[in-house]
Formats: C-alpha cells, structure tokens, sequence
C-alpha cells in the first residue's frame, strides 16, 4: 500500500492588488521517485552526538531529529502539484 504525504505551501500573489493574500498550493511526494540513496547518505553524514548535544532536552531533540529528516525529504523527494 503506498501513502502519501501531502505537504501545503503558500505563495505570495504576485499581483499588486492582492499582493497580501496568500495561495495554497498543495504539493505531494512522489515517493516512488525518491532517491533513498541520497537520504541514506544525507543522513548518514547528519553529527547525530552534536545534534542531541545541542538539543538537551527530548522536545528540542525531537524537533531537531524531524527537522533533518524533514530537510533530507525535500531535497530527495520530487513533489507534485495537486
């Protein structure tokens, strides 16, 4: 079974008039596409003792954990427009 992963972005409306109000734009990941490889190497290459080091508690380890793994999605994963 494949999920997928929906991810909302916004953009800027490039007309004057509007210029303040944000578009969603909703992108999905094309895991099949996906260069697991190049994860697996971003992440191992990721100083994990100076991560956790940096980020004492669980809450600031977790979040610094997801934001890299997060960064490691997006540069690997092509995403679609829907």
């Amino acid at each position: 079974m494949w999920h997928s992963r929906k991810k909302r972005t916004y953009i800027w409306s490039v007309f004057p008039k509007i210029a303040s109000t944000l578009i969603p734009i909703l992108l999905t990941y094309v895991w099949r596409k996906a260069d697991y490889e190049g994860i697996a190497n971003y992440l191992y290459n990721i100083d994990w003792y100076r991560l956790v080091y940096c980020n004492p508690s669980a809450e600031c380890a977790w979040k610094a954990f997801v934001a890299v793994v997060w960064n490691a999605v997006d540069v690997y994963v092509p995403k679609n427009l829907v």
